[in-house]
C-alpha cells in the first residue's frame, strides 16, 4: 500500500522542485503582496523572493506617520540598534541595494549609519542640503561666505566629506535632491574628489564639468542644471581643428558620458549653435539628451555656412534620443540641432504656446522613428507637394494641452497618415480632436460627414447640450496601437467610442459607403477607476442604436428623451482595426 502524504507537504515539495528560472518567472509577475505570501511556499521561493522585497529602502515618512519628535531615519536607526548583532547582520537590511533619505534633520553621521547597516547598497538618494554641515564644520577656519574656492579649501571641504563616501566604491548611484544655494554649490566642489566610483549622478546645480570629469572617469548618467565652465574654450578648440593642431589637449572629450540632462540660456542663434557644437565636442558617446533651453530671441541668426562649417567637424554620432523643453526659440533649437543629430530616432517636445508642424519635424530628422509633441499651440502638417516622400515614423504620441485652446483641424491627423504609412503606435487626447471647421477630407469630399452630422442631429435633437463629436481618419495606418485620453479624465456621464471603414472616394452623396467596424459604450460608475466598457449590443443603450448603425433610415430615427445625457461621441475612421486599443489607459478587448 503506498504511503501517504500531507497535502501541503506534497504541495511544497512539488514546486521546490521546479527549476530557478521559472520559480523567477512566477515572482516577477506577482505583485509585492502576493510575493509576501509566496515566501511562505518554500525555502526556494523565500530565498528569491526576500531580496526582491526588501531591494529599496525609502526613509521618507509623510507628517503625522510619526509622532513629531521621530523621525524615519532616526525611527529605523535606532530599532537597528536595538536587534542582537546576529540579527542585525541577517535582517533584510543585508539586502537593500537602494536607500532614499528624504526627511528634515537628516544628518552625514545617519547617513553614514545607514550605510554601514546595509553594505550591499549601490543608491542612494540625499537631501542636498546635507552637503551644508562641511561649511559649517570649517567656517571658524576660513572665510567661508567670501568664496574663493582656493584648493586650501576644497581640501578642507573633502575632508569632512570623506566619512560620507570615502571608500564606498559600492555606491555607484548619487542623487542629491532640492535646489543648491551659493553655500551648497561651494560644498558640492569638496564632494567631487569622493565621486570617484559614481557612475549615476543627479544634482540641481551647476557642474564644475572639468573637477567633474577628472574625478568621475566611470560617469555614465548626469542630470544637472548647467554644464558651462570650459564652453568658452569651443572657439580655441574650432580654430586648432582648423590648423590641424591638438585640438583634444584645450577641450577634453569626456567619453564615458552617454546620457545627459542639461539647460542653457541663449540670447541669440548663433551663441545657441555655439553651445550645442560645445556638447558634441565634449560629449561624442552621448546617447540620450535632455535639453532645456532659456531663449532670449535676438533676431541675431546663425550663418548657413557657419553652420555648415561647425557640423563639418563635430556631430552626435550616437545620439539616438532627445528631449527638448522650451518657450521660445523652438523653431531655432530644431533646425540646428538637425545639422547636428543627423541619427536621431527619438524626439520629445515640450513647447510652450509655439505651434508645431509636424512635417517640418518628419522632413528635419529623416531617421526619426518615435515622436512625442507636448505643445499648448495647435498641431499642423502642412505638405504642400502631393508628391513629397513618405516617412518611415512608427509612433506618434500628441500630449495633453492644459489651456484648451482651439481643437486640431481634422485633416492634421489624416495627412500624418497619410505621410507616415508606417504608422503603428498612436496616442491623442479626445479633447484637442473634437470637430471643428477643418474636418478630414476623406469624409468631408464625398457628403459622409454631412451624412454623420445630420445623424447625429436627428439622434441628440432634444438633448440640451449635445456632445461635439471627434472624427478622426488616419486612411493610411494599420495602426497595432492607438490610444486616447481625456484631459479631464473621463467623466461619469457615458459615451460612444466606434472605430468606421475608411469610405471609397467613389462614393455617391447620396449614400454612406462606409459602416461601424466596431463600437463601445463607455460609463463610469460612481467611485469606481476602472470603466464600465461594453462592446455595442451588449446590454447597451436601443435610443442610440442609429449612431451606431449606419444601415437605419434617416427618416425612422427617433431622438433620444431630452433628460438623456451622453457626454462624448469619437467615431475614428480606419483601413483595419488596431490589435490594441486603450481608453484612459485602460485595455479594451478588440475581440
Amino acid at each position: 500500500m503506498a504511503a501517504s502524504c500531507d497535502p501541503i507537504t506534497r504541495c511544497r515539495s512539488t514546486v521546490s522542485d521546479l527549476p530557478l528560472e521559472l520559480l523567477d518567472a512566477i515572482v516577477c509577475c506577482l505583485f509585492a503582496r502576493d510575493q509576501k505570501q509566496l515566501r511562505l511556499t518554500c525555502s526556494r521561493l523565500n530565498d528569491i523572493v526576500t531580496p526582491r522585497l526588501f531591494e529599496s529602502l525609502d526613509l521618507t515618512c509623510s507628517p503625522g506617520e510619526l509622532p513629531s519628535q521621530m523621525k524615519s531615519c532616526q525611527y529605523f536607526l535606532q530599532h537597528m540598534k536595538t536587534l542582537p548583532l546576529s540579527q542585525s547582520q541577517s535582517s533584510f537590511a543585508r539586502h537593500v541595494k537602494s536607500i532614499t533619505a528624504q526627511e528634515s534633520g537628516l544628518s552625514m553621521a545617519m547617513i553614514h549609519q545607514l550605510l554601514e547597516i546595509c553594505p550591499s547598497a549601490t543608491s542612494l538618494s540625499i537631501p542636498s542640503f546635507v552637503l551644508a554641515e562641511a561649511w559649517y564644520a570649517i567656517e571658524d577656519e576660513f572665510a567661508v561666505q567670501a568664496l574663493p574656492f582656493s584648493q586650501e579649501i576644497r581640501d578642507a571641504l573633502s575632508a569632512q566629506f570623506q566619512p560620507l563616501l570615502g571608500g564606498r566604491s559600492g555606491i555607484t548611484r548619487l542623487e542629491l535632491t532640492g535646489s543648491m544655494d551659493r553655500l551648497l554649490h561651494g560644498a558640492f566642489h569638496g564632494l567631487v574628489p569622493h565621486l570617484h566610483h559614481i557612475r549615476y549622478l543627479v544634482v540641481l546645480v551647476d557642474i564644475p564639468v572639468i573637477d567633474l570629469q577628472r574625478h568621475c572617469p566611470l560617469l555614465e548618467y548626469l542630470e544637472c542644471e548647467r554644464i558651462s565652465d570650459d564652453f568658452p574654450l569651443v572657439e580655441r578648440w574650432h580654430v586648432e581643428k582648423q590648423r590641424g593642431g591638438c585640438f583634444n589637449d584645450i577641450l577634453w572629450p569626456w567619453t564615458s558620458l552617454r546620457y545627459l540632462s542639461t539647460g542653457f540660456t541663449a540670447e541669440t542663434q548663433e551663441g545657441l549653435g555655439q553651445y550645442i557644437f560645445y556638447l558634441c565636442i565634449k560629449f561624442p558617446s552621448l546617447m540620450t539628451l535632455d535639453f532645456q533651453l532659456h531663449y532670449g530671441g535676438s533676431d541675431e541668426i546663425l550663418d548657413t555656412s557657419r553652420l555648415v562649417d561647425l557640423s563639418s567637424h563635430a556631430t552626435f554620432k550616437y545620439l539616438n534620443s532627445m528631449t527638448i523643453a522650451c518657450g521660445r526659440g523652438s523653431d531655432e533649437c530644431l533646425a540646428l540641432f538637425s545639422h547636428f543629430a543627423p541619427c536621431l530616432t527619438a524626439l520629445h517636445l515640450h513647447f510652450g504656446e509655439h505651434d508645431v508642424d509636424v512635417s517640418d519635424i518628419l522632413q528635419s530628422f529623416p531617421a526619426l522613428q518615435h515622436l512625442c509633441i507636448y505643445n499648448e499651440g495647435l498641431l499642423t502638417c502642412d505638405v504642400l507637394d502631393p508628391e513629397a516622400p513618405t516617412h518611415a515614423l512608427k509612433s506618434l504620441d500628441i500630449g495633453e494641452r492644459y489651456t484648451m485652446p482651439p481643437s486640431h483641424d481634422g485633416a492634421t491627423l489624416e495627412t500624418i497618415s497619410t505621410l507616415c504609412p508606417s504608422l503603428q503606435r498612436l496616442l491623442i487626447v479626445y479633447d484637442d480632436w473634437v470637430m471643428n471647421d477643418e474636418p478630414p477630407e476623406c469624409i468631408a469630399e464625398n457628403g459622409l460627414l454631412g451624412n454623420l452630422q445630420k445623424r447625429l442631429d436627428n439622434v441628440l435633437a432634444l438633448m440640451p447640450n449635445p456632445p461635439k463629436p471627434m472624427i478622426a481618419a488616419l486612411p493610411c495606418s494599420n495602426l497595432s496601437h492607438l490610444g486616447i485620453s481625456f484631459c479631464q479624465g473621463i467623466s461619469e456621464t457615458p459615451g460612444l467610442i466606434m472605430f468606421a471603414e475608411i469610405p471609397d472616394k467613389t462614393t455617391d452623396t447620396t449614400s454612406v459607403d462606409s459602416k461601424v467596424l466596431k463600437a463601445w459604450y463607455i460609463d463610469k460608475q460612481d467611485g469606481q477607476e476602472a470603466l464600465d466598457v461594453r462592446p455595442w449590443s451588449v446590454n447597451t443603450p436601443l435610443a442610440l442604436e442609429a449612431l451606431v448603425n449606419w444601415d437605419i433610415d434617416m427618416d425612422s430615427v427617433v431622438p433620444v428623451d431630452k433628460d438623456y445625457c451622453l457626454g462624448f461621441v469619437g467615431i475614428i475612421f480606419v483601413p483595419s482595426l488596431p490589435r490594441e486599443f486603450y481608453l484612459e489607459w485602460q485595455c479594451i478587448p478588440m475581440k
